[in-house]
């Protein structure tokens, strides 16, 4: 993760380490709590789960978009013979109209 995207990458620091707590601590814990507080509790985590892999794809698509992309030898041979082949059809169409009436 580079410095681009500081905040979203503390975000994301951030909703590991909430997640991992959920996990660590309120997954079974060890006082009372209530069954309502617990629910809330798992309601959240989920909500934070979601958004981190939200947060995970949007950032890898960020990254990969960032990424050079060349076009390979056998595309530009095949658009350089395309356009030879437009530029003489333009060419001949343009000599049969003017010369050939």
């Amino acid at each position: 993760m580079g410095n681009e995207y500081r905040a979203v990458d503390r975000r994301i620091r951030f909703l590991q380490q909430e997640v991992y707590n959920y996990d660590k601590f309120l997954r079974h814990p060890a006082g009372e709590v209530d069954m309502a507080t617990q629910a809330k509790f798992a309601a959240d985590a989920d909500d934070y789960v979601q958004e981190l892999e939200e947060l995970m794809t949007l950032r890898e698509l960020a990254d990969k978009a960032k990424q050079p992309t060349g076009i390979a030898m056998w595309q530009a041979a095949m658009t350089g013979s395309f356009a030879l082949v437009a530029l003489v059809l333009a060419v001949a169409s343009i000599y049969l109209v003017l010369y050939v009436n």
